[in-house]
């Protein structure tokens, strides 16, 4: 009876340590259930969800955008030439009047 840490602080102590150690697992499936929902997705996942998707080499497409490869340069050279450059006529509330 003179010792009141023993009979008063001690279980209040364990109880707060204990209910945190229980909670913890209910947070932890909490968090978890909200990791499921807005997770990152990575470049090859994004990938696997575009319908019309091509194998992504990074080498090769550093190359293709330089202009560097051979075969894409012929295929881009061939496919410039397939219009005509036309001004197209204005209306004539259209014209900015100065």
């Amino acid at each position: 009876k003179k010792n009141h840490f023993l009979y008063f602080g001690l279980p209040f102590l364990l109880s707060i340590v204990a209910g945190s150690i229980y909670l913890q697992k209910f947070t932890a499936v909490k968090w978890e259930k909200y990791d499921e929902k807005y997770r990152q997705l990575g470049e090859e996942e994004m990938l696997s969800l575009i319908e019309n998707k091509r194998p992504v080499d990074k080498k090769n497409d550093y190359y293709r955008l330089q202009g560097l490869l051979n075969d894409h340069v012929s295929k881009e050279v061939s496919s410039n030439n397939d219009y005509e450059i036309v001004r197209v006529k204005r209306k004539k509330e259209d014209e900015p009047v100065w």
